[in-house]
């Protein structure tokens, strides 16, 4: 009767408060229908005779205290320091981390990205549209969770993922690039910027998860008279930055960094605007107070979230490990394929072109940097516009910095990667310590 009085409170709840989850099938199931099926199957269960009611009891305590000492043992705990990483079992979300930070009275928001409102109407403050390219400034910003590792830093004075002063002394690199440059999921010091700046060159990056070519290119153009950098170091990644591209190429206002000549949204100058609208945009979505009511309570541990989420791995790694490389692949076959692949190379060199006229308005070298992907680094450089891409930075003749020949050197370069439960993610400590390492040398040629 307990247990039936306990399920219904948790029925009753998770109705009340079903908000606090995501939206869903799966989610309904679980929430609403799992403590009506238990609490049926209870209800049967108290029709049938003493003896028999004993000895299902006994075997559901015998099977329930090990089950939540389990989870009670591998549930994550965010542990709080300034070291810009915290490993963890597979349970613990960025949600949860920045609930910890906050407690411990640290300023702490999420990562943004320009992708986040792609396609999207953009944020208005005072009627005027605004398209930030960067975060928050100087907070901690919780980034990324890949690998069982949740990265995190403190922003610069423009919410960029770069060393505290690193715009205060002689610029010697900008980089220009997305999720790989931003640094996912390592340490502030161990991302390519970091590494480049541990070795005498100071650099800031603009790398931002979901950026294109056209996001590269409207953070050049914002940004590279404020730098006034030496370089210019455009990293091109070859597993999606086409596909990126196609999506930006739908943002009107992204396609005026292309299109309007001298076209600008003075983001260096409206910093205290871009964190105004970002701070409002996350405290109107109202993700981490979801996030805070549910972790926050006894549910966590009683919905066995920990043990649910070391399963659901498991299973991933187990039946799905491939898959989404595998789709893509099908899909690259196809003759339309090959069409809008032809279209979004002749929009890239565009782009391409911009940047470097750009660079050398301001009296900067453009360097373009090639990063490999897992996929083709498995099947020996096999992707489908590579040779297109060098061709188009040859033809501006741009330097090259190849980074797939510097990754295939090494004895085992799918150990470059971090391997998540579907399939490889982003670069390990050793991949950014490649891409700088090959940045120096061209640098220093």
């Amino acid at each position: 009767s307990a247990a039936i009085g306990s399920l219904l409170l948790l029925l009753v709840w998770n109705v009340i408060n079903y908000d606090v989850f995501d939206p869903g099938l799966r989610t309904v199931l679980f929430n609403i229908g799992g403590p009506i099926i238990v609490a049926t199957m209870l209800l049967i269960v108290l029709g049938l005779k003493p003896s028999i009611r004993i000895n299902i009891t006994l075997l559901f305590v015998a099977i329930t205290i090990p089950i939540y000492g389990a989870e009670y043992l591998i549930s994550d705990r965010a542990r709080v320091d300034e070291s810009g990483l915290i490993e963890h079992n597979g349970s613990l979300t960025k949600m949860e981390l920045i609930i910890a930070m906050r407690s411990q009275e640290m300023e702490v928001w999420p990562s943004f990205s320009p992708y986040f409102v792609r396609g999207r109407k953009q944020y208005r403050l005072n009627k005027d549209k605004l398209l930030p390219l960067g975060g928050i400034d100087n907070v901690w910003t919780v980034f990324c969770n890949e690998g069982n590792r949740i990265a995190y830093y403190k922003s610069d004075k423009f919410g960029f993922n770069n060393a505290p002063g690193s715009w205060d002394r002689k610029i010697k690199l900008m980089i220009l690039g997305d999720s790989f440059m931003q640094g996912v999921c390592v340490r502030q010091n161990a991302t390519t910027g970091g590494v480049l700046r541990s070795r005498g060159l100071n650099t800031v990056s603009l790398g931002m998860v979901g950026n294109g070519p056209l996001s590269e290119l409207a953070g050049l153009k914002e940004y590279i008279s404020e730098a006034e950098p030496e370089y210019v170091v455009w990293a091109y990644f070859e597993g999606n930055d086409l596909d990126d591209l196609r999506a930006e190429s739908l943002d009107p206002l992204l396609r005026k960094y292309l299109d309007e000549t001298g076209f600008s949204q003075d983001l260096t100058q409206r910093v205290s605007d871009i964190g105004q609208v970002l701070r409002n945009y996350v405290e109107q979505d109202g993700t981490i107070n979801r996030a805070d009511r549910y972790s926050s309570s006894w549910l966590s541990w009683f919905k066995l979230r920990a043990l649910r989420a070391r399963l659901a791995v498991f299973l991933k790694s187990r039946f799905r490990f491939g898959e989404q490389s595998r789709e893509r692949q099908k899909f690259n076959d196809n003759i339309d394929f090959q069409i809008l692949l032809a279209a979004e190379l002749k929009l890239f060199s565009r782009v391409l072109a911009a940047a470097k006229q750009e660079s050398e308005d301001h009296g900067v070298k453009l360097l373009f940097v090639y990063l490999p992907s897992w996929q083709s680094l498995q099947s020996s450089g096999n992707s489908n516009s590579r040779r297109q891409i060098l061709n188009i930075v040859e033809s501006l003749k741009i330097p090259l910095i190849d980074v797939t020949s510097w990754f295939e050197k090494s004895e085992h370069p799918l150990s470059l990667f971090t391997k998540t439960p579907v399939e490889y993610g982003h670069y390990t400590e050793r991949g950014y310590e490649l891409v700088s390492a090959a940045i120096v040398e061209a640098v220093r040629k």
